[in-house]
């Protein structure tokens, strides 16, 4: 079974008295090991100061062995955290 770190009632009670980012790690034991790329790409924006949205889920990085289809590089968009 899956665990959360801190409970929703928790998270509010923090919220009440202090500025605080949620970022949720779905099918995720109860700390996450940091190995998925989009983990990490999501802690890195939030600690460059490059996030707005207060609460957040982070889905997984698909496999490096899928195979991709790039888009032209102005076709593409810069990924954005959007609130939960």
């Amino acid at each position: 079974m899956l665990s959360d770190a801190l409970h929703a009632p928790t998270i509010r009670r923090m919220r009440a008295n202090h500025r605080v980012a949620v970022m949720h790690v779905p099918d995720t034991g109860h700390t996450p090991v940091l190995s998925d790329r989009n983990q990490n790409w999501f802690i890195h924006e939030w600690l460059m100061g490059r996030v707005d949205a207060p609460e957040w889920s982070v889905l997984h990085a698909r496999l490096r062995e899928d195979p991709v289809v790039e888009k032209p590089a102005k076709e593409r968009e810069r990924p954005r955290l959007v609130a939960a």
